[in-house]
């Protein structure tokens, strides 16, 4: 997983290239939520907190030109292409809560992408 800082808006893009096995097929997905490995937050559908990547783009060029949060595996050089997407909205846990106007999670709103 990559953590991911200060990609506020869902306008805010940008393509990460992460080795990964060309045998096993990726899964992608963004969240801001504490406990983003929990298997039951991985198998949720998409939420304010939770972006589910696609995998329709057959070509890195085709990846660069999607205009939502999608992913390209490249099998035969063992990397998966992602074209990340700001606008997650930040987790509040109770912890959160009595966060000052100007902490570092509410201005750079933390999020990762998890590939598996």
């Amino acid at each position: 997983s990559a953590e991911v800082l200060n990609m506020l808006e869902a306008s805010d893009t940008f393509i990460l290239g992460v080795e990964f096995s060309g045998t096993e097929s990726a899964q992608v997905y963004a969240s801001s939520y504490y406990n983003y490995t929990d298997p039951t937050h991985a198998a949720a559908g998409d939420s304010a907190i939770k972006k589910n990547y696609s995998n329709s783009p057959s070509s890195l060029a085709e990846l660069i030109a999607a205009t939502v949060p999608s992913y390209w595996q490249d099998a035969g050089n063992n990397r998966v292409w992602i074209k990340v997407f700001g606008g997650i909205e930040p987790f509040e846990s109770p912890d959160d809560i009595d966060q000052e106007e100007f902490s570092d999670e509410i201005l750079y709103q933390p999020f990762r992408i998890r590939v598996y």
